[in-house]
Parts: structure tokens; C-alpha cells; sequence
């Protein structure tokens, strides 16, 4: 299997945009919405803007309760993304079926 990289050039784009919660644009980072680490793709469907204050929230809170706090589920619908009534989650709709968060 390939080794997965990031995308330094989507991750730049997002740097530059305004945080989704707040829209402050100061320390913005590319945040992957089902994150790297948990095989999240490096790809506009599954990136959005944080800052390091929302970001750090996100990690430690979990993606469900931070949409759900700053009402952020119209972004995550427009990338793709759908809730899950039975499972509680946020799922992304690709070529293979659902990907769980």
C-alpha cells in the first residue's frame, strides 16, 4: 500500500481563508474534517479553516459536538458530508459508500 501524503498546496489554501467558527483569519491551519491520522483524505471535501483555539476544540471535543456548537453543519453539507441519525455521526459520501468520522 502507498504511503498517503499531505497536500501541501490545499493545506496552504486553507491557511489563508478565515476560521470556520469564529472568521478570524489569524493562525488559521488546514484542518482535515476526519482528520489525517484517522485516514482522512487531503482533499477541499474534507478541509476547512480553524484556528489554533477551534482546532484544539475540535481534537479534544470531537467533530459532532463542535458542529453542533458553532452550527457549522450547512459547510459539511456542502462539502458532501451528512449526519447519521443512527450512528451519531458525520459521514462523507465517496466513490466507495460512506466513510465513517
Amino acid at each position: 500500500m502507498p504511503k498517503r501524503t499531505r497536500n501541501l498546496t490545499l493545506a496552504a489554501f486553507y491557511r489563508e481563508r478565515p476560521c470556520a467558527a469564529c472568521k478570524d483569519t489569524f493562525q488559521t491551519v488546514g484542518d482535515h474534517i476526519k482528520s489525517f491520522g484517522s485516514g482522512g483524505e487531503c482533499v477541499h471535501e474534507n478541509m476547512w479553516s480553524l484556528c489554533f483555539e477551534h482546532h484544539r476544540e475540535k481534537t479534544d471535543k470531537g467533530l459532532t459536538f463542535f458542529v453542533e456548537k458553532y452550527k457549522l453543519d450547512k459547510i459539511l453539507i456542502a462539502k458532501g458530508w451528512q449526519f447519521d441519525e443512527f450512528t451519531q455521526k458525520w459521514m462523507r459520501l465517496n466513490e466507495k459508500g460512506y466513510i465513517e468520522t
